[in-house]
């Protein structure tokens, strides 16, 4: 299979002009593509992903990748390709429930010790967990049920805890699953489940559908529009609940986060989104999406208006959505450069990523549109956002990306500040077949890959231009 990844690579030379300088009075950073690596032919194209993880101590890169049902790692180091697991996913959506996977992916790792690679745990779309060795690539234990009809979707690692959460969010009702780490997996590895059912309290009942086993199941406030992404900061799970649409009171339409103990499985705070929402659309959109944190407690959310800092320690909101860069699913803080990284292929706001700011269209790179990217689809691009002042995040630089990029995963390498974007083949969709062998793909001209090309596949490198 090909497939198409975006790295983004900041020098710390480069860095330093942009610490120096102002977006707003300087041109900002210039991303340009200089090399595309083409992936092993003999897999099926990608045309289906979900969520990706980078752990930075290890150097590698995990993919979840639903045409070949299965997790793909890379080394972040020189883009090698390391394998993809067995065949142990659900794959490509059925028709009926969302039902598709892998999906959400988190990688726990003891660090670089003895060249470990670690455990990649993913939520498949029979709504069971499944743990993969990056070393051998192979099932580790046994899939963990959650107990829902369709797939188990986003999580997060809590590793103070050592336990995971992970989200169904297409079932009714809606529930979070906490799973323990510290040993082999298996259904036994279930801790308790949280049930968004209008309910309150706490009791014991049989979870995870699995019959004997007894765990606390606990209530809250019902949601009904498809859980997004968990994170863990200051000794918490915080889950991002959309805006319900259905809901008949303004409150309990909007969007928020959820502050849950890992020990109870009880929500403790909830921290409201009043401009979560984007209110110009029929009907309209409501969020949030993607959730990251980064230094000094302060998260970022996609929203369909925007990314919105929220400050976890004050549960309070900072400053307003940044324009241009709405409609994103996953984003990644980077601790490396303090930059909110933003793919963004089906942005909600007129024109895009196309931010007016005079010193981002200098830095776009190319100018919109790219020879292959039509006006309708111009708006398929990774934004980049300076948050070292909360108070002031800025769009600074704007990263093309190729015709129906089909980009809203994102992972980040803080070590080495890399960026990797999953782009699929912008020939091929779920119902038009993709090129047969990589063979048979015509590559971009080198060393002109700004923005990309149609046909052009694997891994794009992209760098800062002079």
């Amino acid at each position: 299979m090909k497939r198409r990844w975006l790295l983004v690579t900041l020098s710390l030379a480069a860095l330093t002009l942009l610490l120096r300088g102002s977006a707003s009075h300087a041109a900002g950073p210039t991303y340009r593509n200089t090399s595309t690596v083409h992936l092993p032919p003999v897999m099926s194209q990608l045309t289906s992903f979900d969520l990706s993880f980078v752990d930075s101590t290890t150097g590698t890169f995990v993919f979840t990748d639903r045409n070949n049902k299965s997790l793909d790692a890379f080394d972040t180091r020189d883009g090698r390709f390391l394998g993809a697991s067995d065949p142990l996913f659900v794959g490509i959506s059925p028709s009926g429930c969302n039902a598709g996977g892998p999906n959400g992916v988190v990688i726990i790792s003891s660090g670089a010790a003895n060249g470990d690679r670690g455990q990649a745990w993913s939520g498949d779309g029979n709504s069971t967990l499944k743990v993969i060795d990056l070393n051998s690539l192979t099932l580790v234990g046994l899939p963990i049920p959650t107990g829902g009809v369709c797939r188990a979707n986003e999580l997060w690692w809590d590793p103070e805890d050592e336990e995971i959460v992970i989200g169904n969010g297409s079932d009714m009702p809606e529930f979070l699953t906490f799973i323990s780490t510290k040993a082999s997996p298996g259904p036994g590895s279930v801790l308790g489940q949280l049930i968004y059912d209008g309910g309150s309290g706490c009791g014991s009942g049989t979870g995870s559908g699995v019959p004997n086993l007894t765990v606390p199941r606990c209530h809250t406030v019902k949601a009904i529009n498809n859980m997004e992404e968990p994170e863990f900061d200051l000794h918490h799970f915080w889950v991002d609940i959309p805006g319900n649409p259905a809901a008949a009171e303004e409150p309990e339409r909007l969007g928020h986060i959820d502050e849950i103990d890992p020990k109870t499985f009880q929500v403790l705070n909830s921290i409201s989104l009043p401009d979560c929402v984007n209110r110009t659309l029929d009907p309209p959109v409501f969020g949030p999406q993607g959730l990251t944190v980064g230094p000094d407690h302060i998260a970022a959310l996609a929203c369909p208006t925007g990314v919105q800092l929220v400050n976890l320690s004050t549960r309070a909101t900072v400053g307003s959505p940044v324009a241009g860069t709405g409609g994103a699913d996953q984003i990644q803080w980077n601790r490396g450069d303090n930059h909110v990284y933003v793919p963004n292929s089906n942005a909600l706001t007129p024109g895009g990523c196309a931010n007016n700011d005079s010193a981002v269209v200098a830095a776009r790179s190319p100018t919109p549109p790219a020879p292959s990217v039509t006006p309708a689809q111009a708006n398929s691009c990774v934004a980049v956002i300076d948050a070292s002042d909360p108070n002031k995040p800025s769009v600074i630089a704007e990263v093309q990306l190729p015709a129906d990029a089909g980009s809203h995963s994102v992972a980040v390498d803080s070590q080495l500040n890399k960026v990797f974007v999953p782009v699929k083949d912008s020939t091929c969709t779920q119902t038009t077949a993709c090129p047969p062998v990589a063979s048979s793909i015509t590559p971009c001209p080198v060393p002109a890959e700004a923005g990309g090309c149609v046909h052009d596949q694997g891994i794009a490198i992209i760098q800062l231009g002079p």
